[in-house]
């Protein structure tokens, strides 16, 4: 009779198990917040998370969630939509817009940047993510001489 139940919990538990969907990343980045942010990102990252930026690379769950509290500390306002996702397996494709006002980039301006994130999952959590983004459309060209010295060779390049 144990042995009946114990194959009758094991089955349940799978079945409500396999109901339950990861956080979606739409969900994860508009959740986040300072204050938040080690648990939600545990809830959506694995221990082993490898991430990659055009900021760096950072391995594991601990220094990822250093990351983005160092990111969120002077954030006044951040929304993530998405303009498109594929998914394949346990691979995700996530087109973006970030809109974001943060105290200590662009002068407190609000700035929209256009990326693309990849995504890799096991069990449920991602276990790789890859952020491509134009670093110099966040930053560098929201530094007053530099900024313009940038666009100006964008400017350029494309024949302007």
């Amino acid at each position: 009779m144990r042995i009946i139940l114990a194959i009758y919990l094991a089955v349940i538990i799978d079945v409500v198990m396999a109901d339950q969907k990861p956080m979606s990343v739409v969900e994860f980045f508009n959740k986040a917040t300072y204050e938040n942010m080690e648990t939600v990102c545990k809830e959506f990252y694995s221990d082993e998370i490898k991430f990659i930026d055009p900021l760096g690379e950072i391995n594991g769950i601990e220094d990822m969630v250093k990351y983005y509290k160092n990111l969120y500390k002077n954030v006044d306002s951040i929304r993530f939509d998405a303009i498109n996702d594929f998914e394949r397996n346990d691979e995700r494709v996530f087109v973006w817009q970030m809109h974001l006002k943060h105290q200590k980039v662009g002068a407190g301006e609000p700035i929209v940047l256009d990326g693309v994130s990849v995504f890799k999952y096991e069990d449920g959590k991602v276990i790789y993510h890859r952020d491509y983004f134009d670093l110099g459309a966040m930053i560098y060209e929201k530094v007053p001489v530099l900024g313009s010295l940038i666009k100006w060779i964008k400017a350029k390049a494309h024949g302007d």
